[in-house]
């Protein structure tokens, strides 16, 4: 039978340990560079540099990469939190 005790420090000891293991598998890309079509998405999306194009995330394909990719996707999500990462945390 399972105790109060023992499922206290599994529950921490399964969390710390599936953190740890997020850490360890991602922690090499920060050093990575943009791929693929990043550098159009991010880079170089002037839609992205400021949140007063917000409407248009909404309204206009090329809102998503700046017109630079062909796309029929509709993912306005996508440049939204594109800007709002660049408000927060900068250009780097």
């Amino acid at each position: 039978m399972r105790t109060a005790r023992s499922f206290v420090l599994t529950v921490p000891l399964c969390l710390f340990l599936l953190a740890s293991a997020g850490l360890f598998l991602y922690s090499r890309t920060a050093e990575s560079d943009f791929v693929w079509d990043d550098h159009e998405l991010v880079r170089t999306n002037g839609f992205i540099y400021d949140l007063r194009f917000f409407p248009q995330y909404f309204t206009a394909a090329e809102a998503l990469s700046n017109g630079q990719i062909a796309t029929e996707n509709y993912r306005p999500l996508v440049p939204l939190s594109y800007a709002l990462d660049r408000r927060l945390w900068g250009a780097g």
